[in-house]
């Protein structure tokens, strides 16, 4: 089994912690909190998705032009495994430690679809701030 200090330290190098606003004019914001890794060498991503779950889906930019090109591999963190992703790795994050911080409070937040499930301003304004 992968170390989780070895995970936050290629996270670190080679993650993303990203949050999106799909805007709606019929209801609130609609909120995406995605958590991914991207490498050359798939092997440590598929480590990481056999111990936290998820997939990994690779592609290829070569091309005539560009033969030389190399396979991209991307991890995808399932959205019911980032929280316990995040606060795994957390201690051992520098570079991103921060991005997780942020994304941990978001994901403390509730559920990311405001209105349908009764979430109230203050929740939509945090959102905002920490969207910011």
């Amino acid at each position: 089994m992968i170390g989780v200090e070895y995970v936050a330290g290629f996270f670190d190098g080679e993650g993303c912690v990203s949050l999106a606003r799909q805007k709606s004019y019929f209801r609130s914001p609609r909120w995406s909190l995605v958590v991914n890794a991207s490498n050359s060498d798939p092997t440590p991503l598929e480590a990481i998705a056999a111990r936290w779950g998820g997939r990994v889906r690779s592609t290829s930019r070569a091309s005539d032009s560009h033969p030389g090109y190399l396979w991209q591999h991307v991890w995808t963190c399932p959205a019911k495994q980032v929280e316990p992703f995040l606060r795994a790795i957390r201690p051992y994050a520098i570079v991103k430690a921060d991005q997780i911080d942020l994304a941990l409070k978001f994901v403390a937040l509730g559920p990311t679809v405001a209105k349908r499930l009764g979430a109230d301003a203050r929740v939509t304004q945090l959102r905002e701030f920490i969207y910011l």
